[in-house]
């Protein structure tokens, strides 16, 4: 991968930090949604739980997501993105 400007990690630092906002508003509508309904407990067992640790490293759920948005950015702004 060849090196990234400062401008370019920036950009793309936004754009994942957006993501990860879309992906939070994302779960607080599906919390909404099912909230009282059938659907309810297993929204909050399987999709709510994956979406969250697509965001962030330390989650409240047991396992951890090797990849996601927040370690994307740290290898972004290192600037080792090849290892």
């Amino acid at each position: 991968m060849k090196e990234l400007s400062k401008e370019d990690i920036q950009e793309k630092t936004e754009d994942l930090e957006e993501a990860r906002e879309l992906i939070e508003k994302a779960v607080y509508k599906i919390k909404n949604v099912v909230r009282g309904t059938s659907e309810e407990d297993r929204a909050r067992a399987y999709i709510i739980p994956t979406l969250e640790m697509c965001c962030y490293k330390k989650t409240d759920w047991l396992g951890s997501q090797p990849s996601n948005i927040e370690e994307l950015i740290e290898v972004l702004q290192k600037g080792d993105a090849d290892e």
